[in-house]
């Protein structure tokens, strides 16, 4: 059964579309901790709609680390503060396969290389 979609989630997507779109472009003119500061606010919103943020994400198939970003603020605008961790792992040829997640997420067995702290809480 398919959940209909609220106005909280509404906005909450809404955000998640203009911050990824926002955090992908400052990554590739500025440094990391400039796009991670320079993002939309976060609308108060109750945690449930966090799905539409999730959705957002997941349709527009963004990359580790934009995703990353933008769930770290959502965090942190709940009282979630999360570190947000890039790591590496070795691939075959001596090469290396970067990843980013929030601390509390899986691993997925990459050597942690850069921790950055939640942004303040707007």
């Amino acid at each position: 059964m398919r959940r209909r979609l609220d106005p909280p989630t509404l906005r909450a997507a809404w955000w998640a579309f203009r911050a990824s779109r926002h955090a992908r472009a400052q990554l590739e003119t500025h440094p990391l901790d400039t796009a991670m500061a320079d993002l939309p606010p976060v609308p108060r919103l109750p945690e449930r709609a966090e799905r539409g943020v999730d959705a957002v994400l997941r349709m527009r198939r963004e990359k580790c680390l934009v995703q990353a970003i933008v769930r770290q603020a959502w965090e942190a605008a709940h009282d979630r503060p999360r570190e947000l961790v890039i790591g590496v792992a070795p691939l075959e040829g001596g090469q290396l396969r970067a990843h980013a997640w929030l601390e509390g997420d899986a691993d997925l067995g990459f050597q942690e290389l850069l921790r950055r702290g939640a942004p303040p809480r707007t």
